[in-house]
């Protein structure tokens, strides 16, 4: 191959997809590493997962194939020396051992997870995974080891996790924005867990109506009997009478309406406790209206895209009265105790449209017929109103 590469090896490195022998074509020598590394070439992701049986796995995503790296602690040498060495899996073309010689085996994460950064164009290590029943946390995570503390995703799949393990993550896992949780985790960090945008539960985990309320999460996934029918049926209505009911005492509970989120996308319950009924029981609902909102809501859910029908779902409205409103859905499952809550981007045309359908207007003057509704509403607006009626 010589000291650098040459035209062919240049060519084919654009266009194959073997992110392992790219990898070994770049270990020959600093000067190819250099010339892989100015290919532009770029991995979507990257991945730290501590298995089981004490193995530590580097997973690379590159042209939508996942391609695994087997860490192997080599002789220990000093940081000046250190060296590598890449073994393909004769067996399995997506995977290969990666062997380091580096002054400390916990040092071998952060020269492994550097050295593909630096060749395949990726900006952070996107997501740890935490399987190996066997192993601590706070050992894996270490100083030298310390860029695993800026991910933004993190998954524990761990049958069990301690309460000093937990703490351990919260205090330095701050950039957190996504968490998945199958394990059961210890009393106390619903709140913590609860805190960040998107955030799937398989474990048993005691939650209720006030969990949910007052939680952080954009996207949430339930994915067991942790909750209850009666709950979700408070949840629901709490969201859409917070606007009505913090507003009297707006100047006494000022602190709890800042942080009530607003920025709620979907949630999912599978498996919850308690009938269907129980869910839409006193709450003010109406059939899918095409005028109001588009018919289907796509969702990146933990198993994949899935778009809903929303024309079989139930509409409600946040807050009643107002001129901007918030449109969620309730879906339910077929075979299951499956219920699924999704919120509407704000469309304000659109949601003009529901408003004009109520028999009072915000003002509290009913609407008598289409010239005074024409009075109440800039003409641009009228003009989309009326262009979405046709």
């Amino acid at each position: 191959m010589g000291a650098v590469l040459n035209k062919g090896y240049r060519k084919q490195i654009h266009k194959d997809d073997d992110l392992i022998w790219i990898c070994q074509c770049a270990e020959t020598c600093r000067e190819a590493e250099i010339e892989v590394s100015k290919s532009q070439l770029r991995a979507t992701a990257l991945e730290v997962d501590f298995n089981e049986n004490g193995e530590t796995l580097v997973v690379v995503t590159f042209r939508a194939k996942r391609f695994t790296f087997k860490l192997v602690p080599g002789k220990v040498v000093s940081m000046e020396n250190s060296w590598k060495k890449i073994f393909r899996n004769l067996k399995d073309r997506y995977s290969c051992t990666f062997v380091v010689g580096s002054p400390h085996p916990d040092a071998i994460i952060s020269i492994v997870t550097n050295y593909l950064q630096f060749l395949f164009n990726i900006p952070q290590i996107t997501a740890v995974r935490f399987q190996d029943p066997t192993r601590d946390i706070r050992e894996l995570c270490t100083p030298l080891s310390s860029c695993l503390f800026y991910v933004p995703k993190l998954f524990i799949n761990k049958p069990k996790v301690s309460t000093d393990e937990m703490n351990f993550v919260r205090d330095n896992f701050l950039n957190l924005q996504e968490i998945l949780i199958d394990t059961d985790v210890p009393e106390g960090f619903e709140s913590w867990i609860l805190g960040h945008r998107k955030v799937t539960i398989f474990s048993k985990m005691k939650l209720g109506c006030m969990d949910l309320s007052w939680s952080r999460c954009s996207q949430l996934e339930i994915w067991s009997n942790s909750i209850t029918a009666k709950d979700i049926n408070r949840f629901i209505s709490i969201w859409m009478d917070q606007g009505v009911t913090f507003r009297n005492y707006q100047f006494i509970c000022v602190t709890h309406v800042l942080q009530y989120p607003r920025q709620l996308q979907s949630v999912v319950f599978n498996d919850f406790v308690g009938d269907k009924n129980d869910i839409i029981d006193g709450i003010d609902r109406r059939s899918w209206d095409p005028r109001t909102r588009r018919r289907y809501f796509p969702l990146q859910s933990s198993i994949g895209l899935i778009k809903f029908d929303c024309k079989d779902g139930l509409d409600v409205i946040y807050p009643r009265g107002e001129l901007f409103r918030e449109i969620g859905t309730i879906w339910f499952g077929a075979e299951r105790n499956s219920c699924v809550f999704m919120v509407h981007p704000k469309d304000p045309v659109k949601t003009y449209q529901w408003h004009w359908d109520l028999p009072h207007n915000f003002f509290g003057r009913k609407i008598n017929n289409e010239k005074d509704r024409k009075k109440c509403l800039k003409s641009s607006l009228v003009d989309s109103t009326l262009a979405l009626n046709q």
